[in-house]
């Protein structure tokens, strides 16, 4: 008997190793072969759609903790590797070759809040943006409520190639060339030209020309002459320009034609006889080819002008009579008619 068991039991060793071994092999060919591993206390199986399903009431999954610098060290970490920080209190996982951090609750309630501040911030931006004056013009204004200009004392400066080119203060005078203008609008200019142009192709036809409006002003040349022309309330006035060294009188010479002498004075011509008899008629014309009679003067010298509605033109040649036999002469008068 004591044999027996002597043999048996090496035996009997041997066995339960081997039965030990196999069982270890089985279990690693039966989890090999499953779909899931369930960790939890009930013995339900694991989701179908979960490759590890844990559940507890009371415990939880620890992520491994490392510091910021053993997190970097990590040797060619994979695509969604977790871990947590503890340097920086947060978790983090690894996405295209950077590691991202793992937003908390409270960094997505502020973020939030940013975004929807922002959100706020971008219409109020919009509207704005949308009030603005577009480069290539803007439609839907209201004039008066939409304007250039600014909203409290200062001026409105206009510049070019970042050079001041106009300026409108707070007083509202308009400078041009100038920064502190003085008038409604003042013109400056250091080379001393260049200040102020006016051209314009319209040459009024006299006083009563309808065209133009009160306070504008023109020039233009008649005949060799050149003036300046301001509309009025009571039509058109003029002035004549002069060269230096010109004849600026304002009367022309003295001129006789037989026993009458004339002389133009502009506006007025004086005719005086040098005989004893009264001159008889006086026919004066105008530079705009209208013409006015005076007749029986009973004079035997004196001076006319225009009179009415001729008053103020200037005369271009006068004609004076003698009982029946005109005596005519022409004014080359250089007038002013300021």
């Amino acid at each position: 008997m004591m044999i027996r068991n002597r043999l048996i039991a090496p035996f009997y060793g041997k066995a339960m190793c081997l039965v030990a071994v196999s069982l270890v092999i089985a279990a690693s060919h039966a989890l090999g072969q499953m779909e899931g591993v369930a960790i939890n206390g009930s013995g339900d199986p694991p989701d179908a759609s979960a490759m590890l399903d844990i559940t507890s009431a009371s415990k939880g999954i620890l992520i491994p903790r490392l510091t910021t610098a053993q997190r970097l060290a990590i040797s060619k970490p994979v695509n969604s590797l977790l871990v947590w920080d503890e340097t920086v209190g947060a978790y983090y996982y690894y996405q295209s070759k950077q590691w991202i951090e793992v937003a908390s609750a409270a960094d997505i309630v502020t973020n939030t809040t940013n975004i929807a501040s922002n959100t706020t911030a971008l219409d109020s931006l919009t509207t704005s943006v949308d009030n603005k004056w577009d480069l290539s013009g803007s439609t839907g204004t209201t004039p008066g409520a939409n304007f250039i200009g600014t909203t409290d004392a200062q001026d409105l400066v206009i510049k070019t190639n970042s050079q001041e080119a106009l300026r409108v203060d707070s007083d509202g005078n308009t400078g041009i060339g100038t920064s502190a203008p003085t008038s409604t609008l003042h013109v400056y200019n250091t080379t001393g030209l260049g200040q102020l142009r006016v051209e314009s192709p319209h040459v009024p036809s006299g006083t009563s020309d309808p065209d133009g409006e009160i306070g504008e002003i023109t020039w233009g040349k008649e005949g060799n002459k050149y003036y300046f022309y301001l509309r009025t309330a009571d039509g058109w006035f003029r002035t004549k320009l002069k060269q230096w060294g010109g004849n600026n009188n304002d009367c022309g010479p003295t001129l006789t034609q037989g026993v009458f002498t004339f002389d133009f004075c502009c506006t007025s011509v004086s005719i005086a006889h040098a005989g004893s008899a009264n001159i008889s008629k006086v026919k004066i014309k105008f530079t705009d080819n209208t013409s006015q009679i005076f007749n029986n003067p009973g004079v035997i010298s004196g001076t006319w002008s225009g009179t009415g509605g001729n008053a103020g033109k200037e005369i271009s040649k006068a004609k004076a009579w003698l009982g029946n036999t005109p005596v005519q002469k022409n004014s080359n008068a250089d007038c002013d008619d300021d």
